[in-house]
């Protein structure tokens, strides 16, 4: 039975010869021929995965480096309804403004949006905005 590293190479590699596989990554092919022996060292492993497109924990599973229980991912409890206005704002400027820097206006109130408009001011059955300053 062959190791579970020559497995996952030849899975990804669609069987390709240890020539093809070596030149892919860039190394001598005899080092691939080695690995029926050895697993490939994780920088390979690494390069490997990245060079035919699949995910590097795959080859680190197949290869030994890491176990499954090693890959578990952390699960969020907190759902967006349960962040305060103030943090989402906060997270949200973090995000957009260039290294960090500060937003220059905070919205801290309805009125900072500015003027309401008045909707008297719109004629909407003649299509066009009816302003009262505006010359006629």
């Amino acid at each position: 039975m062959e190791p579970a590293w020559i497995a996952w190479i030849r899975d990804i590699s669609d069987h390709a010869p240890d020539r093809q596989v070596a030149a892919k990554i860039g190394i001598a092919p005899s080092t691939v021929g080695r690995w029926q022996d050895y697993p490939p060292k994780i920088d390979a492993v690494v390069k490997l995965a990245r060079a035919y497109g699949v995910p590097v924990a795959d080859g680190l599973l197949a290869s030994g480096y890491v176990q499954p229980g090693d890959l578990r991912t952390p699960r969020y409890e907190r759902d967006l309804g349960r962040f305060t206005a103030s943090e989402l704002l906060a997270e949200l400027a973090q995000r957009v403004t260039p290294d960090g820097q500060q937003l220059h206006a905070q919205i801290t109130s309805p009125n900072d949006y500015g003027e309401e408009p008045d909707p008297n001011a719109y004629d909407l059955a003649a299509g066009h905005v009816a302003r009262p300053d505006a010359p006629r």
